[in-house]
Order: structure tokens, then sequence, then C-alpha cells
């Protein structure tokens, strides 16, 4: 099971009054595909309330929204979920990859930057004391320490398996 966190994304699947406007405008989709949304409230982690706009670029909100865990069934009407590729894409990344993140990050918080290094594989992270979503804005020395170890510790490494002649 996934932790829902305010500010992650996630596929949000209408429902037909969505689509019909029953209380407000029709929401405009693009056939049976999903629209993204991002968690602007957590209610527990089968339910979460949702931002999102639809084809047409208009704003919708909606309240306490079933957010799809592991092997839930799909209820009937609206509902949220993980987009699938997220993992996928994540256990593909085959470069040395270095996860920095503000210890005070309210949009991508640690939690998540925690499980995005346990999706990569050989990936480590690294936080930033004090600093927010913009770690190398708020506090850029402390930033370009981290960087600059990575990128030295990648270069030993690769200098370390490149072939001698």
């Amino acid at each position: 099971m996934i932790n829902p966190t305010v500010g992650r994304i996630v596929w949000y699947r209408p429902d037909e009054a969505d689509k019909k406007g029953s209380a407000e405008p029709p929401m405009q989709t693009c056939g049976d595909d999903p629209l993204a949304a991002q968690i602007v409230a957590v209610h527990g982690p089968r339910m979460v309330s949702v931002a999102l706009y639809d084809a047409a670029g208009r704003h919708f909100a909606r309240p306490s929204v079933a957010l799809l865990q592991d092997d839930d069934k799909i209820p009937s009407g609206r509902y949220v979920e993980w987009m699938p590729y997220q993992r996928e894409r994540t256990a593909a990344i085959r470069v040395p990859t270095l996860v920095i993140c503000g210890t005070e990050d309210k949009v991508t918080p640690p939690t998540l930057s925690h499980e995005l290094v346990q999706l990569i594989p050989g990936a480590s992270y690294a936080p930033i004391e004090g600093a927010g979503h913009l770690g190398n804005i708020e506090r850029p020395e402390a930033f370009n320490t981290l960087v600059d170890a990575f990128i030295r510790n990648v270069d030993s490494a690769a200098a370390s398996s490149s072939p001698r002649h």
C-alpha cells in the first residue's frame, strides 16, 4: 500500500455525473482516459480530496474520493488510482541517482523521496536540513556540497571500474 500525501499526482476516473454535469458544467474527458489530479487533502489510506483540470482546462475540486490501493475492487462512481507507470519507469533507471529532499518539504515530503530511493536500483538519499521544496535555492551551499560529493563518488567509481590498457 502506498501512503497518500498532499501534492501527489494520481489518475482521476470521473463518473457519469461528472461527465453529464448534473451540479456544474460537464467535465470534458478524452473518452475513457483518466485525468491527472493532485491530492489536496488526505482523509485516510483510501480516501483523498483532489483538484484537477478537465480536457477543456476547467478547474474542478472533488472532496472525499475513493483511492484504490493494491488489489482493491473498482468502486462504482468516481475514484482515483496511482499512475501505474510510475513504479515501472523508476525501476528502469540504470544510472547513478541521488534523490535530494528538504527536510521541511511539503510538496514532495521526505517520505516520498525515501519511497523513490527504494524504487530506483542503487539510488541514494540526501536530506537538506531545514530546506523546503526548493532546497537548491533555499540552501544552495548545502545542495552544491551534496551534488559535488555525489559527482565525485560517481567519477571515482567509474574510474576504478574502467579497463586499463
